[in-house]
């Protein structure tokens, strides 16, 4: 199967043949019944095939439900569709918005794309003021497994003139729940891909950005599971996401920030992601926040020692250190002979990332500190310089 890409459809791309090579074709020989509010199973064998006159019904139906306010998205293995799910926005019983179509071709189903589309739905929901979904789903037990594995349930608030046009239909609703739904979305696309890379991870995040939640509080929730992850791709995901939306990147959160810091990173290349991306951003902000690069310089946890001298690097076409120079070296002679190695090499790194903008100085704070200076700090301090300046400074 190659790749699989989903689309937010308009409705002046759909024609009459937006469905063409679409196969519903679905066998059922169990269906499930409601009895007292309870499901129950029961034998019954019946085909259900769309021709091609059912197919441009459907199409058709679907551009009235777009050109109405809805939402319809497809999913493509390459140019043929093979799943679509649509929403209908008109709020109902004050927070259920409906779902009339979330369908998987034959031969792709058991491969995500189903539940990915079910997932889009809530998120779009959500974002017009829906708390639930209600979906008239159908009777058959492969059908009904997907719902119920989603986490639908049968509703007691039955709108009667749904139930109406399919009378066997079991009529479920969705609580919308919309961290969990973002971080299930997040994980299909993660588990699509059996290797990944750090361009990967960057499509992923840039693709999957569009369908966090609005709300602060929420979105860093989604942001924190992530970091908590022990999966690297997750991690990446999550300082991606708060590069991107970096008015949540404020003091005001610093406890948010100083805790995924503090508790959840363990690695010397976590820390760096995390300050290149999220805590250079607020620590370049204000110049009072400087003090907590001292607070952090003072901490027993080797990675938070590191975190200070990282934070002050800025992440742009290149790594590149504008922080004030004076304030820079201090932290260079607090940390300089660190009992950690990757803190020590961090502060070689802050060093040959200040020579963008302070070339003068650094050499000046080399030639002066030449014999005071761990050699691996000095090399890597070096890094950028070039010759014949660079032999000069290493033949000190």
């Amino acid at each position: 199967m190659n790749k699989i890409t989903y689309k937010k459809i308009n409705y002046k791309h759909i024609s009459d043949h937006f469905l063409n090579g679409y196969i519903r074709f679905q066998e059922t020989t169990e269906v499930y019944y409601v009895e007292d509010n309870e499901m129950k199973l029961k034998n019954n064998n019946f085909l259900e095939d769309w021709d091609q006159e059912k197919l441009i019904n459907v199409s058709r139906t679907l551009k009235d439900a777009v050109k109405n306010g809805g939402v319809l998205y497809a999913a493509y293995d390459q140019k043929q569709i093979i799943g679509f799910a649509v929403l209908d926005t008109k709020m109902f019983f004050d927070e259920y918005m409906n779902v009339p179509y979330i369908h998987s071709s034959k031969g792709y189903r058991g491969y995500g794309i189903g539940s990915y589309l079910f997932y889009l739905i809530s998120q779009e929901a959500y974002k017009r003021g829906a708390k639930k979904l209600y979906i008239s789903t159908h009777p058959a037990k492969e059908s009904q497994m997907f719902y119920l594995a989603r986490g639908c349930r049968i509703t007691e608030n039955i709108n009667k003139e749904l139930l109406a046009l399919e009378p066997y239909d079991i009529q479920h609703e969705y609580l919308i729940s919309p961290v969990s739904d973002t971080l299930k979305l997040i994980d299909i696309e993660y588990k699509t891909h059996y290797k990944m890379s750090a361009i990967l991870v960057s499509k992923i995040a840039s693709k999957l950005h569009r369908y966090l939640p609005n709300d602060e509080a929420d979105f860093l929730n989604v942001c924190k599971i992530l970091l908590m992850c022990d999966t690297r791709g997750y991690f990446s995901i999550g300082t991606l996401f708060l590069k991107r939306r970096t008015e949540v990147i404020k003091e005001e959160n610093m406890e948010f920030f100083e805790d995924i810091l503090f508790n959840y990173i363990n690695e010397w290349d976590q820390v760096d992601q995390y300050c290149y991306r999220v805590l250079n951003y607020m620590i370049a902000l204000k110049e009072e926040y400087y003090d907590y690069l001292l607070k952090w310089s003072d901490s027993e946890n080797k990675d938070v020692r590191r975190a200070s001298l990282v934070s002050m690097i800025k992440s742009s076409n290149k790594l590149v250190l504008e922080y004030d120079f004076d304030k820079m070296i201090f932290l260079v002679e607090k940390l300089k002979n660190d009992e950690d190695i990757h803190v020590r090499k961090a502060v070689g790194w802050v060093l040959k990332c200040s020579y963008f903008k302070y070339p003068e100085r650094l050499e000046q704070y080399l030639r002066d500190n030449v014999r005071n200076l761990d050699r691996l700090i000095f090399r890597y301090a070096l890094e950028h310089i070039e010759d014949p300046l660079r032999e000069d400074l290493m033949n000190l």
